[in-house]
């Protein structure tokens, strides 16, 4: 078993995403990410996804703002029978960029604390 090593802690999510290359923008590709982070996501893509080094994303966040003109690099690319599983690491992102991120980041992390169970000392008896 083999420990993962992560800088920025993943929330599993469900954010379209849409990506091209940095380098020949003409094709683009539209997917879903699956987790994310400060530091990258996981997006699928169904069906066929060209390899890519490079890409630029736009993310439309359930909170109603638009991450656009993200600089990533495709770290790795898992394909699998319904689609392609890539993990990317954004690059050079401008700090208004970051802020939005790690806000919406924050309230990921709030959900998901109010729909853990609290423990026993802080339950309340009748």
């Amino acid at each position: 078993m083999s420990l993962e090593k992560r800088q920025f802690f993943r929330f599993s999510t469900c954010v379209p995403v849409k990506f091209f290359n940095a380098f020949a923008p003409g094709q683009g590709y539209s997917g879903m990410v699956t987790n994310i982070s400060a530091g990258g996501c996981q997006i699928f893509v169904k069906g066929e996804c060209q390899s890519l080094n490079y890409v630029v994303l736009n993310m439309h966040l359930p909170n109603g703002v638009l991450l656009d003109l993200i600089n990533a690099r495709i770290m790795y690319e898992n394909k699998e029978s319904d689609g392609t599983h890539l993990g990317v690491m954004f690059m050079n992102m401008d700090i208004k960029k970051l802020s939005v991120l790690v806000d919406f980041l924050s309230d990921l992390e709030a959900q998901e604390k109010e729909k853990s169970p609290k423990p026993q000392s802080e339950q309340t008896t009748p």
